[in-house]
């Protein structure tokens, strides 16, 4: 059986969750300061602040988008009452999120070490808090981090499962995170399903027969069955949002996307699981053409022999249940692939098994892997936001996983700041695109201003300049934009006169603040600071 392997020279498990905490943190704690982007704003608005009924129970029974991530909206429902509503810090309003996060990586660091090992349990840990993947997501408040959690706690309970002795609150964690994990996101019912079918091809692998493995398994398919099936309860609404949800154009460039970010997640080691399957598949090879296996192609030890076979039928378990749904789904309809966060620790338990099967990463010393991990995750990091800002200087907007053109970012939020500060607020209509309509409108209604003053772009009316600003004094039209073309577009689709000069008033960092002028009113003028006199 799995079993950690004593060493001297690596470190603690409490020392070692200290210093990755505090990479996680360093890590994600810029990004939390950030404004709020799209869903989030959809999540807080509809759900979790909630309207004429805000009760608690709401969270659960309405399903209007497949923006409510049912139990991450009622853990946020609780949060932001115990805030007291406040809206303005915005790493306070997403810290469940970045708690969720914290607690995936202290069960990696302290009991994933049964399996892999101290050294291999601390890189996992260090994976998870430099990887661009899981902390892209595991900051916001949505029900990815959440998701993490309860699946890094399944793959806890299922491992202590396949043990000869497993402890007895295996069998009842598993059950739990199989009723919890749909509740939170839907397709996290194919994460449970890949689990399902690891663990019976575990439990035979140590022996158990096939009807004693299934009889395992049974109590934990009966709670995925459970957790799944509650959306029947609301089948006409979750039905018309999940068809209104959207997606990707080609399941291939989902396949390729994740494929993608499986390698900037494991780095090195998760090329790790080619020569494990490799020697696995040759093994049964040699097994079933000779009569005797050659000395050279035994494993090491029984347990390097489990640990490649948990690797690669995990490895298999995954792809399983992905590329089946992505066959099943048509041209335009392939799912984001932000619903795939769930199999980020099985993809991590899987690396980091192969990793210990792999002879060349057994004979590396602790301190060249930990480098070799935090090396790939800031490079694989630094990548991204190079490519993300320069796309976002051409007026493109990068989503996936390993790219989020709203990540840290603080723009939208300063140019309502800006016109705020200026008393531009007054008369004003702000258009938007729409992208950034939701935020912007929330940080606009947050400092007191009627969020029905901000058009997102699939709501502007060719009418709109004819019947709310055109000869009305006191009335502006502004727009908020990357650059002056993408303003005059949204002007255009406001029916403004494109005689009418437009300038460029304030900036703040990748986008700015354009106003329409007409004749009959002055420009409006920044306020310069006061200048204060040295003594």
């Amino acid at each position: 059986m799995l079993q950690e392997k004593k060493t001297t020279t690596v470190p603690g498990r409490w020392s070692w969750l200290v210093i990755v905490l505090a990479v996680y943190l360093v890590r994600v704690m810029s990004w939390a300061m950030g404004e709020l982007w799209y869903d989030e704003v959809l999540t807080l608005t509809h759900f979790v602040i909630g309207g004429d009924d805000a009760s608690f129970w709401r969270v659960f029974r309405v399903y209007p988008m497949a923006n409510n991530h049912m139990l991450c909206s009622g853990l946020y429902w609780w949060w932001l009452r115990f805030l007291h509503f406040n809206l303005s810090a915005e790493h306070l309003l997403r810290m469940p999120s970045i708690a969720c996060g914290a607690l995936s990586i202290a069960l990696v660091v302290c009991h994933w070490r049964r399996w892999l090992g101290g050294a291999l349990a601390n890189a996992g840990g260090l994976m998870l808090a430099i990887s661009v993947v899981f902390t892209g997501f595991a900051y916001q408040l949505r029900g990815y981090s959440l998701s993490m959690l309860l699946a890094t706690a399944a793959v806890s309970a299922a491992m202590e499962l396949t043990r000869d002795k497993p402890a007895r609150w295996s069998q009842w964690l598993l059950c739990a995170c199989g009723l919890l994990l749909p509740l939170t996101i839907p397709s996290n019912v194919l994460v449970l399903g890949a689990l399902a079918l690891f663990l019976l091809g575990a439990l035979h692998q140590r022996g158990a027969s096939w009807r004693r493995s299934i009889w395992r398994v049974a109590p934990f398919a009966l709670c995925v069955c459970l957790g799944g099936g509650y959306y029947f309860t609301l089948w006409p609404a979750f039905v018309k949002a999940s068809r209104e949800a959207g997606g990707w154009e080609s399941s291939w460039l989902v396949a390729s996307q994740l494929l993608l970010a499986l390698l900037a997640h494991g780095g090195v080691l998760a090329l790790a699981i080619l020569p494990v399957a490799w020697t696995r598949v040759r093994r049964w090879w040699l097994a079933k053409n000779a009569e005797k296996e050659p000395p050279e192609e035994l494993p090491a030890d029984d347990d390097d022999d489990d640990a490649s076979f948990f690797s690669c039928w995990l490895f298999f378990c995954c792809v399983v249940p992905v590329l089946v749904l992505l066959i099943v789904t048509g041209p335009g309809r392939a799912p984001f692939p932000r619903v795939f966060l769930g199999f980020v620790p099985l993809w991590t338990i899987a690396v980091l098994l192969a990793a210990r099967a792999w002879p060349w990463c057994r004979r590396l010393d602790f301190a060249v892997l930990a480098l070799l991990v935090l090396g790939n995750g800031f490079l694989w990091e630094r990548g991204a936001e190079a490519l993300t800002s320069s796309q976002r200087q051409r007026g493109e907007y990068p989503q996936n996983l390993l790219q989020q053109y709203y990540r840290g970012a603080n723009q939208l939020r300063g140019l309502v700041q800006i016109m705020q500060d200026e008393e531009w607020q007054g008369g004003s209509l702000v258009l938007v695109n729409e992208y950034d309509g939701p935020t912007f409108r929330f940080y606009w209604a947050i400092l007191g201003n009627d969020g029905r003053q901000v058009q997102s772009w699939n709501h502007i009316t060719p009418e709109l300049w004819r019947q709310a600003i055109a000869g009305q004094p006191g009335r502006r039209l502004w727009a908020v934009a990357h650059n002056q073309q993408a303003a005059a577009d949204l002007f255009r689709r406001a029916g403004a006169d494109p005689a009418l000069p437009m300038e460029l008033v304030a900036r703040h960092g990748d986008r700015a603040l354009y106003v329409l002028l007409q004749p009959s009113m002055p420009k409006p003028v920044r306020r310069k600071a006061p200048q204060r006199n040295m003594v």
